[in-house]
């Protein structure tokens, strides 16, 4: 994810220099719900798979 994320990153750069424009990238991040990973359900426990949840506007 983090790779993808640089990926996205480089391409917002790229696309300012082309037009000579500043901008901001937000990188936020929500934990998922857990549906039954692990026999977790909810948003009460921050395991891996869920804080590696990427939000970008």
């Amino acid at each position: 994810m983090d790779n993808n994320i640089g990926i996205v990153f480089n391409k917002w750069q790229e696309y300012l220099e082309r037009r000579n424009r500043q901008g901001l990238f937000i990188y936020l991040s929500d934990h998922g719900d857990q549906n039954g990973e692990r026999g977790l359900y909810g948003k009460k426990t921050p395991v891996e798979a869920s804080t590696r949840i990427p939000l970008l506007f």
